[in-house]
């Protein structure tokens, strides 16, 4: 009797290629985001700092409530920057026209970045829709709790386009 494998066997090539991939990949997602979280929101919370008197454990716990929205934003680019990369330290070793002379074609050297883009995708499509709403609105509770209003209404913390589909059904 055959045995019926689920996953699919990964080449050697694939596997040497998702291996140079994955730690650029790390790399630039943790710089990315850094960057985008230090310009997004790291000058807005330091005049809070200053001008309202908000304590810096407080702007610490902001900051982590707000790392899945930028994590979500910086993806993508590190996505774009990895391939950039990989591919072309492989270029500039003759690697691609070794593998193509061997009758690798483009589309089986592509294949592993394009497979890891789609998981990654998939998991920025749950982390959006589950996790950044969330971490959201708890960073935006705790910013205007901290700013000294007693009561909270947490109607005023949402976006308004959101009141207003909500007001439709």
């Amino acid at each position: 009797m055959k045995k019926i494998n689920i996953f699919p066997r990964i080449s050697l090539l694939e596997r040497y290629l998702i291996s140079e991939i994955t730690p650029i990949l790390l790399f630039t997602i943790v710089i990315v985001t850094v960057v985008a979280e230090s310009i997004g929101i790291s000058f807005e919370q330091f005049s809070f700092l200053l001008t309202e008197q908000i304590s810096f454990g407080t702007l610490i716990y902001l900051h982590i409530l707000k790392v899945p929205e930028f994590i979500v934003l910086a993806v993508p680019i590190a996505i774009l920057m990895t391939t950039i990369f990989v591919y072309n330290k492989l270029s500039i070793t003759s690697e691609i026209i070794a593998l193509q002379s061997c009758g690798i074609s483009l589309y089986k050297l592509i294949c592993p970045a394009i497979h890891l883009s789609l998981i990654l995708s998939l998991i920025l499509f749950i982390v959006n829709e589950s996790i950044v709403p969330i971490s959201n609105y708890k960073a935006a509770i705790t910013l205007v709790s901290r700013l000294g209003r007693a009561t909270v209404n947490h109607k005023t913390v949402t976006r308004q386009s959101l009141l207003r589909q909500e007001l439709r059904f």
